[in-house]
C-alpha cells in the first residue's frame, strides 16, 4: 500500500510539473491574442526517486508521449552518469542500462510509469545522472524535464533564524535549515493536548545547506509512513540540518531555538510528548540536547551515538528519570561508541533509572547492503539506524531478529572489522576493544541482559516511544472509542501493545463489534509468533490470498480450530462465547498448559444452555479466570464475542495461563 501511494504521488507531482511546463510554454510561445490555444504535447521524462535504508535511489521514470503509444514491449532505459577521476583515469561519462521490473501504460497511451531495480549506493547511477534515455521501438526520448522524490517532498523545507553559533575557527552562522512533516489531520483526529512531535538529528555525513540530505540520506521518511503514524496517532516529524560544521556539542541552543519556533508555529503540538533521537553524530547530539535540556523532552532515543565524554554524576542524576532507549550494533566501526553506550546504560541503571533500555545487535543488515559492502569492502555495522527507522522488535527471521544478541545463550561474536569482539557467558555480555591502536584491550560488561522492546513491555521500538509522556505513560493506542476508565480499556491497551489486535481504523477499536473466526485464528497465530506451516486443510471458503490464510492453516494443523465439515471454515462467522472457550482450551493444551481446573458452573442461571461439546472447556475457562458472567449473572454461551470481551479474555489468558 505504501509503495502504491508513493507511485500515485509521483504521478500527481509529475502531472503538476507538466502542467507547470505547459503554463510556461503558453506564456512564452503563444500570442496573447490567441485564447484557448493548447500547447502541443511533447515527449518527456520525469525522474522518480525513493528513499530506502541505504539512502535515496532512482527507482522510476514517468514518461509522457507526444503521440499515443500502443505498447511498452521491448522498452529499454539507459542512464548516463559521471564517473569521478581516479589516479589512472580522468573524470568521464559512462552509461548503464537500467533493469525494468514494471511498466504501466496509461489507457490513452499518452504516458507511462516505469519501475526499475535500484542499484547499490556506491554506483554512480544509483542516485545521480547527467541524462536518461527511453527507447520503445523506433521511438527515442531523452528530454528530462523534472526530478521528483515523493518521500522527501512530503517534508516541508524552511530556514530558521537562531542564536549565533559556530565551531572551532569557522564563521559564525545565525540560521539553521529544517524539513518537517505534518500529520494527516483528517485521518488522525487531534488529541485534546495536541499531536506528538518526533525530532530526528542527522549524522555527520548530512551536514550542509541543501536542506534535503538529512531526509534523503537514510530512511527518515519511515516516520511519516502510515505504519509509524498509526502508532503515534498522527505525529509531526522535524529534521533540522546543521550547516555550521561538525562539533561534539551539536549546537544545542540553536537546535532548541528551531524546536521552540516550530512548536509555536504549528500551534497544536503536545509539549508533553516531544521525542528526540538521531543517529551517529545525531545520536551524540541527542545526548547533548538532553544534557542541556533534561526536563524538556518526553523521551530520547539515541542510535549508534554515545554521550561525548563521560556523563557526570550531576548529569546522571538529572537524566535518570528521563525515558531513554539506546540502540547500537556491537560490530559498529567505532568501538568507543559501543563502549560509551554500554557505559551510559550501566550508569543510568545503577542510579536507579526505571525506564532506560538498550538493544544490542551483532551486525547492521538491510536490503541492498550486500552489494554496498562488496563495493566498499567493509561491513556497514554503523548503520544500526536502519533498525530504528524500521521499528525493530528484535525477533523473527528478518534482519533485526537475526542480529539481535540473545544474552540467554552463550556465544562468541566477532572479531569485527573494528578489531573488537564480544562474548556472552552465563547471561552476561562483555565487549572487548582497543581504545587506541597503541593501547591495550579493555573490556566492559553490560549490566543485565540485552533487551528487546517486549522486555520493556511493548511489541516494537516505536511503540515504546509513542507512550512516553511527561504527564505519565500513555495508553499505546489512540482509539477515540476506548475511553480511559472503561472496564475494557486496560485490555485493549494490553493487546494493542503486544501487537495482537489492531484497530478497525487508525483511531477506532470498535469494542462492540463482534469477533469472527478469521480474527480469532489470526490473533492466536500472532501470539504463537506466526510460524511457518505446510498444512493445507482445503477449505473452499479460505482463499489462498486471504489475509487470514496462514493463520487458518496453522490453527488447522494443530487442531486448535477446525471447520464445519471438510470444506468450510466459515471465517466470517462470529464466534460464540462457548466456542471461544473451546478454542482457548485447545490452544492451552497445545502449549502444554494444565487444563484440569474445573468449575461446575452452578453459579450461573443459564449454565444448562452450554453445549455438551463445550462444557468441559467452559468449566475450565471460568475456573481459570478467562470467562466470567454477564452483569445479570449469566454465561450467555451462545452470544457472539464482542471485540472488547475478546481483548479481556486474551489478556487474561496471557497473564493467567500462558
Amino acid at each position: 500500500m505504501q509503495k502504491m501511494m508513493k507511485q500515485l504521488l509521483a504521478l500527481v507531482l509529475c502531472a503538476a510539473l507538466m502542467l507547470g511546463c505547459a503554463v510556461l510554454a503558453s506564456a512564452s510561445d503563444v500570442e496573447p491574442d490567441a485564447p484557448g490555444t493548447a500547447p502541443e504535447p511533447v515527449d518527456s521524462i520525469t525522474v522518480v526517486r525513493d528513499v530506502r535504508a541505504m539512502g535515496e535511489t532512482i527507482t522510476g521514470l514517468n514518461v509522457t508521449f507526444a503521440q499515443p503509444v500502443e505498447s511498452l514491449e521491448g522498452a529499454k532505459i539507459t542512464a548516463t552518469y559521471t564517473v569521478a577521476a581516479t589516479e589512472t583515469e580522468p573524470e568521464h561519462e559512462a552509461t548503464v542500462e537500467r533493469e525494468i521490473v514494471d511498466a504501466v501504460l496509461a489507457e490513452d497511451g499518452m504516458s507511462a510509469a516505469f519501475t526499475m531495480v535500484p542499484g547499490a549506493m556506491i554506483d554512480g547511477w544509483q542516485n545521480s545522472y547527467t541524462g536518461y534515455k527511453v527507447e520503445i521501438g523506433d521511438l527515442t526520448i531523452d528530454n528530462v524535464v523534472g526530478d521528483i522524490s515523493p518521500d522527501v517532498d512530503q517534508f516541508v523545507a524552511k530556514t530558521y533564524t537562531t542564536p549565533e553559533h559556530s565551531y572551532s575557527e569557522g564563521e559564525p552562522v545565525t540560521t539553521m535549515d529544517a524539513r518537517y512533516f505534518v500529520p494527516d489531520k483528517e485521518a488522525y483526529a487531534k488529541p485534546e493536548e495536541g499531536y506528538p512531535l518526533i525530532i530526528w538529528l542527522h549524522g555527520i555525513g548530512e551536514f550542509g545547506s541543501d536542506n534535503r540530505i538529512q531526509i534523503a540520506a537514510n530512511d527518515v521518511p519511515a516516520w511519516a509512513e502510515k505504519e509509524s503514524q498509526d502508532i503515534f496517532g498522527g505525529a509531526y516529524v522535524l529534521a533540522p540540518q546543521n550547516h555550521a560544521g561538525a562539533g561534539a556539542d551539536g549546537c544545542p541552543a540553536a537546535t532548541m531555538s528551531v524546536i521552540e519556533q516550530f512548536i509555536a508555529e504549528m500551534g497544536d503540538i503536545d509539549t508533553d510528548r516531544v521525542y528526540i533521537g538521531g543517529c551517529s553524530y545525531g545520536g551524540m547530539s541527542t545526548w547533548a540536547m538532553i544534557r542541556s535540556y533534561p526536563d524538556f523532552f518526553a523521551a530520547a532515543f539515541p542510535v549508534c551515538g554515545n554521550p561525548p565524554g563521560n556523563l557526570t554524576e550531576e548529569e546522571i542524576e538529572e537524566l535518570k528519570d528521563l525515558p531513554i532507549y539506546m540502540t547500537v550494533a556491537a560490530g559498529d566501526s567505532y568501538p568507543t561508541i559501543v563502549s560509551g553506550v554500554i557505559q551510559a546504560y550501566n550508569e543510568l541503571k545503577a542510579a536507579g533509572s526505571k525506564n532506560v533500555h538498550l538493544s544490542l545487535f551483532n551486525h547492521s543488515e538491510f536490503e541492498g547492503a550486500e552489494s554496498l559492502v562488496e563495493a566498499v569492502g567493509y561491513v556497514l555495522d554503523h548503520f544500526s539506524w536502519v533498525y530504528a527507522h524500521a521499528d525493530y522488535d528484535g525477533k523473527g527471521e528478518d534482519y533485526d531478529g537475526k542480529n539481535f544478541i540473545d544474552t540467554s545463550v552463550d556465544a562468541e561474536y566477532g572479531p569485527y572489522a573494528s578489531g573488537a569482539s564480544a562474548v556472552v557467558k552465563d547471561g552476561q555480555f562483555t565487549y572487548t576493544y582497543k581504545p587506541s591502536e597503541e593501547g591495550d584491550p579493555v573490556s566492559i560488561t553490560l549490566d543485565g541482559s540485552n533487551q528487546r522492546p517486549e522486555d520493556a513491555g511493548y511489541k516494537s521500538f516505536k511503540r515504546w516511544i509513542a507512550v512516553q509522556c511527561k504527564r505519565g505513560v500513555l495508553p499505546v493506542h489512540t482509539f477515540t472509542d476506548v475511553p480511559a476508565g472503561e472496564w475494557y480499556a486496560e485490555a485493549v491497551d494490553f493487546v494493542f501493545r503486544k501487537g495482537l489486535i489492531s484497530g478497525v481504523t487508525a483511531t477506532t477499536f470498535c469494542p462492540d463489534m463482534t469477533t469472527d473466526r478469521a480474527m480469532i485464528a489470526t490473533v492466536l497465530y500472532r501470539l504463537e509468533g506466526q510460524p511457518e506451516t505446510a498444512a493445507d486443510p482445503g477449505y473452499t471458503d479460505v482463499p489462498a490470498n486471504a489475509w487470514y490464510n496462514d493463520a487458518v492453516r496453522w490453527a488447522f494443523e494443530h487442531r486448535i480450530m477446525t471447520g464445519s465439515g471438510y470444506e468450510a471454515f466459515q471465517p466470517k462467522r462470529p464466534a460464540t462465547r462457548e466456542e471461544l472457550a473451546v478454542i482457548f482450551r485447545r490452544y492451552a493444551e497445545y502449549k502444554g498448559a494444565d487444563t484440569s481446573a474445573s468449575n461446575d458452573l452452578s453459579g450461573f442461571s443459564d449454565q444448562e444452555e452450554v453445549s455438551e461439546y463445550a462444557r468441559p472447556a467452559m468449566e475450565w475457562a471460568v475456573e481459570a479466570g478467562l470467562i466470567s458472567g454477564t452483569d445479570d449473572g449469566k454465561l450467555a454461551p451462545k452470544d457472539p464475542v464482542e471485540r472488547s470481551h475478546f481483548a479481556e479474555i486474551l489478556k487474561s489468558y496471557c497473564e493467567k495461563v500462558a
